[in-house]
């Protein structure tokens, strides 16, 4: 584009000349045709026709430049999509991360909750009876050091010799809900030598295991004690 360009000055410039004295830039051919006509003809056909290839070229090189700012534009665009993703990318997993540390540390807090309420001491079934009546036993300890127990309710499904769960023949459930009620002082154990008597009927019972437990307080305050968190209150 700039040789077009230097072309069509130059040929400007001649043929501004050859209009005051054609001869002088036109050197060639017989004197009588070094006219103005000819030097019109000649530089001014070679300015405009540069002047067009020159429009042409820059035209085609505006395209280009406006093609490739659009590339470029879109480039960005999508590097800036990139960014926005990774940044709520990495956003989710600090909130998945801190999500898992709050449940962690409600978990740790929730264990000493319930490792700070009672222990089990003793859990056991008896022989059944001659009508298959079977004695549900549960010897505990209050180990909170501020609360006093008003009632406790254990529920407890017995097991045969297979560790299947078993039903009791006449209420036709396997579920037992034994209750105790208090005072219980903190540190103190209750359930010894008591049980609760045919708390099933049924020949096959070998053993019972707790499902949970409810502790209600003096104070008003209760702790539900599920079946995953029984392990805590167990003996080791």
């Amino acid at each position: 584009m700039a040789i077009l360009s230097f072309i069509f000055f130059i040929a400007l410039i001649l043929f501004v000349v050859g209009m005051v004295t054609p001869k002088a830039v036109i050197r060639w051919g017989p004197e009588e045709k070094r006219t103005r006509k000819q030097v019109a003809m000649i530089y001014l056909g070679v300015a405009i026709v540069s002047f067009i290839l020159v429009g042409l070229t820059d035209d085609g090189s505006s395209k280009q430049k406006r093609e490739q700012a659009a590339i470029e534009q879109q480039q960005k665009k999508m590097a800036d999509d990139a960014a926005v993703v990774a940044t709520a990318a990495a956003k989710k997993d600090q909130e998945e991360q801190q999500k898992k540390v709050d449940a962690a540390a409600k978990t740790a807090e929730n264990k000493a909750k319930i490792q700070n309420t009672i222990k089990i001491l003793h859990l056991a079934t008896s022989r059944p009876n001659s009508a298959g009546g079977v004695d549900l036993e549960i010897v505990f300890k209050n180990v909170s050091t501020d609360k006093t127990i008003k009632y406790c309710t254990f529920t407890a499904v017995p097991y045969n010799a297979v560790n299947d769960v078993v039903n009791c023949t006449i209420r036709r459930e396997s579920k037992f809900n034994g209750k105790v009620t208090g005072p219980i002082a903190p540190g103190q154990t209750d359930g010894e030598d008591e049980s609760w008597s045919c708390a099933w009927y049924n020949n096959t019972i070998k053993r019972a295991e707790l499902t949970g437990v409810r502790i209600e307080y003096t104070d008003g305050s209760i702790v539900s004690i599920g079946q995953n968190d029984i392990p805590l209150i167990m003996p080791k």
